[in-house]
């Protein structure tokens, strides 16, 4: 679960610009205002720590010659890039910059460290520079003059650098200081980056309402943007993304000292693929709302990552939060390793949220002093981490690894470390470390609480002595010490310290020792340790299901071993594609299917012998044999399809929904219809008729075809006598020019 979600790192060919030698950058001086902030958030380690943690970078893609900064933990030079050495222009212990080497695709290492895909394509690279001028070439020798100009001249693809002292604080157009209308991609960005060390400033908290936006107009489709190392403020709010899709935002600085209304300093509204990490927001807010919030995702903003961030000394309502307006319940959230504390209201709500469709998760965060009430607010909820029910239930939402301190000292009912209200999935509790002061509890006065499971928590009520430092690290016999339970995803603390992947581990987002070296050599995790294939026909061989297994480390993982044994192991079987050793960064398949031989319970192991420093995995397998048939059950390969843009009046390609009958009796097929607002626009067929065999699979094939500019939506409903019946399927797509 370390590194930006989704995005891989990818570095282009360069272009030179003509006229132009000079295109790698000269060193300046170490950035002064957010250093110290992401220090904080990812931990300043001991000297004796040695094992590097990357976490994620600026850019995911970039020319040949451009400046990639990488943030984590213990980070050391040299830095390299697919084996390449590359040059380093700055570094600390927690923040390393360095320019692309020439070289073909492949990952960024240092030392023991894990590593970070990067792959080489072409771009450019410009420069801004507060003695430059509009009307040179925007390289580094004849540097553009304002930041607005160079983002409208580079293309998609481009990389452009401003450089110290660079302010754009007037009028752009649509009330803010940086009007966003490029259509660029996810494979393709525009990047606007704060060169390395420097300070540059977008929007004032007295000026325009907006820092950064995009106007909502067009249909939208600004997608496809890189925003780093920024110093952005805003009136009323920072930046606002808006029916977007693949905005990035890393280890910029955000304030709205004055923000009210139903808003946020960080906004986004319909805006999907996001990922803000890194980052600052403070000071934000006027108070006297509980609508204004320092981070919001409203309105079908769905995939946004909220990682590796601070949130402090704020008089707004919720840290971040995630509540629709309109539109559908939101999924796919991804709420870790942050700090976040000063906020009058929860430090994490997941108001609206759909647990069925994706995940939501909350892990490795520190979240304290929050919930502090204030005039005016209207009884809003006051929690360290909130769940409210406004969304669907069902589905689980994971709550795990956590520090909660302090939470909603403002007291009444919706006041407590958690809470979880009527209506929300359940509520699932591992690990976390929650410290209560006395007459603050644990779980608000109205949590539903057959809504939560909680295993291997330490709550407590008397506050922090004995139990955690003054920077909520552990301490020499704290209870938190080995009472939680390791996952096999979950590799490193809010420190950055390594994190057991099985048995026993600390509770909390920070391991008992700051300075702990960690392990050395290869880690090996598997995305899973058990396949239960539950009731399956006597006789008949199940579909295979299938576990991944890692080198999420800097070296090779050698594999000795993959064997199948235990007490029933002969109504199993497994195969791999697994080789002796297993390069840097990748992974492989392990698969296993289920054929009994007689009723009743069966167990089995596969194990994994390496040279990890975990040094085996296992997997258990279980599956029981029966006689009688079990209710039909339909297996979607993916619940929504997104065309993304598409000229009107001009067909996509095809996208397909496999359906597979995973019970042991056919599945009655009544209908496949399409419904919503937008039906005709994405012409569907099939070849599942009225039947569908057990453990057998059919397609269902769309296109969109959009007659109008603008998102179309529409859905997918399949009516059967499988359970859960009637199964959807969300479509959508853009209509554009």
């Amino acid at each position: 679960m370390r590194g930006a979600r989704g995005w891989p790192f990818r570095v282009r060919e360069s272009l030179h610009l003509s006229g132009d030698n000079s295109y790698y950058p000269r060193l300046v001086l170490m950035r002064k205002l957010l250093l110290p902030l992401l220090l904080s958030v990812f931990g300043l380690l001991n000297a004796a720590a040695v094992i590097p943690t990357l976490n994620f970078t600026d850019l995911t893609s970039g020319p040949v010659g451009a400046i990639v900064t990488v943030y984590g933990s213990n980070l050391q030079t040299p830095v390299t890039l697919n084996g390449v050495t590359a040059t380093v222009i700055s570094s600390s212990s927690t923040k390393v910059s360095f320019i692309a080497p020439s070289t073909t695709s492949g990952v960024i290492a240092m030392a023991a460290s894990n590593t970070l895909p990067f792959t080489v394509r072409a771009g450019h690279i410009y420069y801004v520079a507060t003695k430059g001028s509009n009307n040179q070439a925007g390289s580094q020798s004849a540097p553009w003059a304002t930041i607005p100009y160079a983002f409208n001249a580079a293309a998609c693809g481009d990389v452009i650098y401003v450089m110290n002292g660079v302010s754009q604080t007037g009028l752009d157009n649509y009330g803010a200081s940086l009007s966003v209308q490029r259509k660029c991609s996810e494979s393709t960005p525009l990047a606007l980056l704060g060169y390395p060390g420097a300070t540059v400033t977008i929007g004032s908290t007295s000026g325009q309402e907006y820092g950064i936006r995009n106007p909502d107009i067009n249909g939208d489709g600004f997608n496809g943007i890189v925003l780093a190392n920024l110093v952005v403020r805003g009136n009323n709010t920072a930046i606002k993304d808006v029916s977007n899709f693949y905005w990035r935002i890393v280890g910029s600085d955000f304030s709205c000292p004055n923000g009210g209304g139903e808003a946020a300093c960080v906004f986004l509204e319909s805006a999907s693929n996001v990922q803000f990490l890194g980052n600052a927001i403070h000071d934000t807010g006027a108070g006297g709302t509980k609508y204004y919030h320092s981070f919001y995702g409203t309105t079908d903003s769905d995939h946004v990552e909220v990682g590796w961030n601070h949130i402090y000394n704020n008089q707004s309502c919720r840290g971040v939060q995630f509540y629709s307006t309109g539109g559908s319940p939101q999924y796919d959230l991804i709420v870790h390793d942050n700090i976040i504390t000063g906020q009058l209201c929860d430090g994490i709500n997941f108001s609206t949220v759909d647990a069925t469709k994706g995940p939501i998760e909350a892990y490795n965060n520190l979240v304290y002093h929050v919930g502090l009430g204030g005039a005016n607010l209207g009884l809003p909820n006051e929690a360290c981490i909130a769940s409210l029910g406004y969304g669907a239930p069902g589905g689980q939402a994971l709550f795990y690894g956590n520090t909660l301190v302090d939470c909603g000292s403002a007291g009444g009912s919706t006041a407590g470390a958690f809470t979880v209200l009527n209506g929300s999935p359940t509520v699932v509790t591992s690990s976390n470390l929650v410290i209560q002061n006395p007459g603050e509890p644990i779980y608000s006065t109205n949590t539903d609480l057959s809504l939560v499971a909680s295993t291997a928590d330490v709550l407590l009520t008397n506050g922090t002595a004995g139990v955690v430092d003054a920077q909520y690290h552990l301490i020499a016999g704290s209870p938190a010490i080995g009472t939680g339970t390791a996952r096999s995803g979950m590799l490193d603390d809010l420190a950055g310290n390594r994190r057991p992947l099985s048995g026993s581990v600390d509770a909390g987002a920070y391991l008992l020792s700051s300075a702990s070296t960690g392990p050395t050599g290869p880690t090996a995790s598997l995305s899973a340790t058990s396949m239960a294939f539950g009731n399956d026909t006597v006789g008949i061989t199940t579909a295979a299901k299938a576990v991944t297994l890692s080198n999420s480390s800097g070296t090779p993982l050698a594999i000795k071993s993959i064997t199948l044994g235990g007490a029933n192991a002969s109504s199993f079987t497994t195969s791999n594609n697994c080789v002796v050793s297993l390069a840097a960064g990748q992974s492989c398949s392990i698969q296993a299917q289920f054929k009994p031989a007689a009723t009743g319970p069966f167990t089995a192991t596969i194990s994994i012998s390496d040279n990890a420093t975990n040094p085996s995995q296992t997997i258990t397998l279980t599956g029981t044999g029966a006689q009688t048939t079990t209710a039909p059950t339909l297996k979607l390969s993916a619940t929504s399809l997104a065309f993304g843009s598409e000229k009107v009046h001009t067909e996509s390609a095809v996208k397909s929904v496999t359906l597979t009958n995973t019970g042991n009796t056919t599945i009655t097929i009544s209908s496949i219809a399409t419904t919503g607002p937008a039906p005709l626009l994405f012409p569907e067929w099939n070849n599942c008729g009225s039947g569908l065999a057990a453990r057998t699979s059919c397609t269902i094939s769309v296109r969109f075809y959009p007659q109008y500019l603008g998102p179309r939506y529409a859905t997918i409903k399949i009516t059967d006598n499988a359970t859960g019946s009637p199964q959807s399927i969300a479509l959508s797509g853009i209509g554009i020019n």
